[in-house]
């Protein structure tokens, strides 16, 4: 099978050498990739130019790098129009903000394409980013699409509750649920809440497979939930 892998932190520019980015590493995406080759499938995996994980060249992998959101976004859509996939793991990290106007202590706008100078104190204005996975089903519609949803507040009822809005609001097929608000592991959840437990990455790679290779039968479709079945979160 052909499997679509997108891993590690995106960045927004501040000015010409600074960068927005987050803690992502790659790791998670990378080992995703490594169970899949080993299985024989075929690999395609996009990281960020900021991961600390990679993959050395070999047989049915390619690899892509992506800095911004829009640069990973238009290898997604490249990557629509050349092969069919059947999974998309969206583990990247990517930016909920760009930066917008930056104004002085004065209230005066900045110019910020070059690097601003350090002494001085700068206000930002952070403009919202259009969400890449809302636009994976339209790219990929008959594959099996499972985004990411890193929790750090709330419990793990409210965790599952957000993570089965993400899967109904994304046309994702599941969501891999992790973060301080989940506990422990991973939840891979779905549009009636959580499906299976994974203890740690690998685990949840074989959960992942084992989906994959059951994919198809009328209890996985979307199409088939029933709209008055509450999730079970």
């Amino acid at each position: 099978m052909n499997i679509l892998i997108t891993g590690g932190p995106a960045y927004e520019p501040l000015d010409e050498v600074r960068t927005l980015t987050n803690c992502a590493t790659g790791k998670t995406a990378v080992t995703l990739a490594k169970h899949f080759l080993k299985k024989g499938h075929k690999v395609w995996i996009f990281l960020g130019t900021l991961s600390k994980y990679s993959l050395s060249s070999q047989t049915n992998l390619v690899v892509e790098r992506f800095g911004t959101n829009e640069e990973l976004a238009r290898l997604l859509e490249a990557a629509a129009k050349e092969s069919s996939v059947e999974a998309v793991f969206h583990t990247a990290a990517l930016c909920d903000f760009r930066v917008g106007q930056i104004w002085n202590q004065k209230g005066e706008p900045v110019p910020h394409r070059l690097k601003l100078p350090s002494q001085a104190v700068y206000h930002v204005e952070l403009v919202p980013l259009p969400k890449v996975i809302n636009r994976l089903a339209d790219w990929f519609p008959g594959a099996m699409r499972v985004g990411w949803k890193f929790e750090v507040t709330g419990d793990r009822v409210s965790s599952l509750q957000r993570a089965v809005q993400q899967v109904v609001e994304t046309r994702s097929h599941f969501c891999v649920l992790n973060g301080r608000g989940y506990g422990e592991g991973y939840g891979v959840v779905g549009p009636e809440g959580l499906r299976r437990h994974a203890r740690d990455v690998q685990a949840l790679a074989e959960i992942l497979e084992d989906f994959l290779i059951h994919w198809g039968r009328p209890e996985d479709a979307i199409g088939n939930q029933d709209p008055e079945r509450k999730p079970s979160c």
